[in-house]
């Protein structure tokens, strides 16, 4: 294949021969750069026209200008030395577009690509001032999709060769994920970046609950995205560590407000996940993502998808607590209630039996008082009538023996009032005691004792409020204390998911 410069008097032809080594001749006139430059130009334009590759190298010095994105080419040998290197740039509008398109499927942003390997399509071109660059045509997402999940999987594989890491059934299970969540949350330590918005979020959706749950939250601040993010994160995690050996903590949270898919590298990184995996307090994470879930997700006690869910997962674990206090509050009085009604009733029949029986017992002892008088009255009679010579024995007979059976009638009367006397104060007594203690019982369970142990209820006009589904957005509460009561504006109402 020939090609002809068109230099009058300088050079008369290019030609390639058949083992690629460009013959020229010349005449001894000089050439200006710029027309050599043309005519390398002219002879690998005719020589590589209407052809392109797909080459496979390492990138770096990548520089992207939005329409334009200009980087290097490298292959490195075994050595891990470069043994070839070419610029290379893509500059047309539909590579460009096919490169956006690359970063929308692999989450990876081509700036981020620098130490990379990819697979691209190009053609060869020389340019005046950048001399032989490499123009790309397109890249493939699937190798690059590939890499990062072999990436993933050494990541997963180095995790599973560590103690109490193990794939169950599709669900990892790790030492973090064992550790049960205190009864309430309160203590919290949050590993996020100073700027990030999420951070505000995660305060704000605490603070600003209706609940009125009092939160003490500490931050830890830290590389979240780029070079040296993981190792960053994994030095707050030692922080809290220490941190956590003088004041514990309930829960560690580690949140991000949203950003790019790529953002999420470091937190597929072994750096940061292991030590997730295997912390002594529960982790909850909340990095801003809809769709992908990170290897530290996989790790921590439990993962959510943003900074407002993780505070609201916060929230309605405190919140079910309260619940069971309150359903157990409401069990207590009831049954309190039921039992005091049960032992009046109870008390009330017995002072009614003993009542009874006293009546009982006189009324018969009259009876026989009444009987042996009668008897008296009328064996006198007839001894006076039939025997009026033994009157004066009889009458002494019948005095004495009147008053004997009275003396007699009187002393069991007098014994039956003794034993009254004696079991009725001990059977009221007993029931009083009984009262007693069932009263001391209820005292401890007052409203007003338990909320001088720390316990807080909310009512609106003065009808006490269970659950949230009572009270909506804009209607005014009352938050009762032990030693005073605050008045608040609801200012919205979030149902549990």
């Amino acid at each position: 294949m020939c090609a002809y410069a068109g230099v009058k008097g300088f050079v008369r032809r290019v030609k390639f021969g058949d083992n690629g080594v460009v013959y020229l001749r010349m005449s001894k006139a000089a050439l200006r750069l710029s027309q050599l430059q043309d005519l390398v130009r002219g002879a690998l334009e005719d020589a590589f026209r209407g052809q392109s590759w797909w080459v496979l190298a390492e990138l770096e010095d990548v520089t992207d200008q939005g329409h334009r994105i200009f980087f290097t080419l490298i292959e490195k040998g075994s050595d891990n030395m470069p043994s070839a290197r070419l610029s290379g740039a893509v500059l047309s509008p539909q590579p460009i577009m096919l490169f956006r398109n690359f970063e929308d499927i692999t989450g990876k942003f081509v700036k981020d690509l620098a130490g990379q390997q990819v697979l691209m399509r190009v053609t060869v071109t020389v340019h005046r001032t950048a001399g032989l660059r490499l123009n790309v045509l397109d890249i493939d997402h699937h190798f690059m999709l590939g890499q990062l999940e072999q990436q993933r999987q050494e990541t997963y594989r180095q995790l599973a060769s560590k103690p109490g890491v193990k794939l169950v059934n599709g669900r990892w299970h790790t030492p973090n994920k064992a550790l049960e969540l205190p009864v309430v949350i309160q203590h919290i330590a949050v590993i996020t970046s100073a700027t990030a918005a999420g951070y505000e979020d995660f305060v704000h959706k605490l603070r600003g609950d209706a609940s009125g749950f009092g939160f003490a939250v500490e931050g830890f601040f830290a590389r979240l995205q780029g070079e040296g993010a993981a190792e960053s994160m994994r030095e707050q995690l030692v922080a809290v560590y220490e941190r956590h050996q003088q004041c514990p903590f309930d829960v560690v949270v580690l949140i991000r407000g949203g950003g790019a898919q790529s953002d999420l590298l470091p937190f597929d990184s072994f750096t940061l996940a292991w030590p997730v995996a295997k912390f002594p307090v529960p982790v909850i994470t909340g990095i801003g993502h809809q769709r992908n879930e990170s290897i530290t997700d996989t790790m921590a006690h439990t993962s959510l998808k943003t900074p407002t869910e993780a505070a609201q997962f916060i929230l309605s674990h405190n919140l079910a607590f309260e619940a069971e206090v309150n359903t157990a509050y409401q069990h207590i009085i009831h049954r309190s209630s039921s039992v005091l009604a049960m032992q009046r009733l109870s008390l009330e029949k017995t002072s009614a039996t003993l009542a009874t029986g006293i009546r009982g017992l006189l009324n018969r002892q009259n009876n026989i008082l009444t009987r042996a008088e009668t008897l008296a009255r009328s064996g006198a009679r007839s001894l006076l009538r039939n025997a009026p010579a033994e009157i004066s024995q009889l009458q002494q007979r019948i005095v004495s023996g009147a008053l004997h059976s009275t003396q007699n009638a009187h002393h069991a009367l007098a014994q039956a009032k003794n034993v009254l006397a004696q079991r009725a104060p001990f059977l009221l007594q007993k029931q009083h005691h009984q009262l007693a203690l069932l009263a001391q019982r209820v005292e401890l369970l007052h409203p007003a004792n338990v909320l001088k142990r720390g316990y807080a209820y909310v009512s609106r006009h003065e009808q006490i409020i269970t659950t949230a589904k009572q009270v909506n957005a804009g209607e005014e509460i009352t938050v009762h204390f032990a030693d005073g009561q605050l008045t608040t504006l609801v200012k919205n109402n979030t149902a549990n998911e």
